[in-house]
């Protein structure tokens, strides 16, 4: 009887890891396929976000900072650029542009795909490796937004938050939930520019969108 007992719970076990892997087979081929670069895009924009695309550090990285001043990864990588765009732009040329202003084209290009995460079946994010900028496609309009505050909420949490608490007129109570930042610990002010979201004019069922940048301050 024991025995029977025994098998019995082997076989639920069996039928469960089964189910699992049925689920997530199923989530796998749900998710939102990466469009070559350039998809979908219209051509010819260009930006740029001092300091950088990341705007969060967790605390292996702060205690990094702390201890050699090395900043975690695209958290200050564009601030060269714009740097260099202040001295620049008395006589600034067209051809001189693409030297203070990233390509803004839709998706990565072939070999620059940093990671690719799925936070539900229906949206899919790539970031690319030379800045980290977020590329978001959805199926639905609804996953596209869904990405682009996931998206913006893994860069710019504690921003995003501050803001929330500074519109209720909650400024001294931030969220228990919030990440930290290396804003009182950096020689140079984060300054922040605006949002843009980059989607087609008419957004079809299938629809691909990138979020670049952050509220300003």
């Amino acid at each position: 009887m024991r025995t029977a007992a025994i098998r019995s719970r082997m076989r639920q076990l069996g039928l469960a890891i089964a189910a699992m892997v049925l689920c997530s087979a199923a989530t796998a081929a749900a998710e939102v396929p990466v469009q070559p670069y350039g998809t979908n895009d219209a051509g010819g924009f260009r930006n740029v976000l001092p300091p950088g695309e990341n705007g969060l550090d967790n605390a292996a990285q702060l205690a990094a900072f702390q201890a050699n001043g090395s900043y975690p990864p695209h958290f200050s990588d564009q601030l060269p650029l714009y740097a260099g765009l202040i001295h620049a732009s008395p006589t600034l040329t067209r051809e001189q542009i693409p030297n203070y202003f990233k390509d803004a084209t839709f998706g990565a290009k072939e070999g620059d795909l940093a990671s690719v995460e799925s936070p539900r079946s229906d949206v899919t994010i790539a970031r690319d490796g030379s800045y980290g900028v977020p590329h978001v496609y959805g199926s639905t309009r609804a996953g596209v937004m869904f990405g682009a505050g996931y998206a913006g909420a893994a860069d710019r949490l504690f921003l995003m938050d501050v803001l929330r608490h500074a519109a209720r007129a909650e400024g001294s109570r931030p969220s228990k939930t919030s990440t930290t930042t290396l804003r009182g610990s950096t020689p140079t002010s984060r300054r922040r520019c605006s949002t843009r979201t980059s989607c087609p004019p008419s957004m079809p069922a299938s629809a691909s969108c990138r979020r670049n940048g952050s509220p300003p301050t």
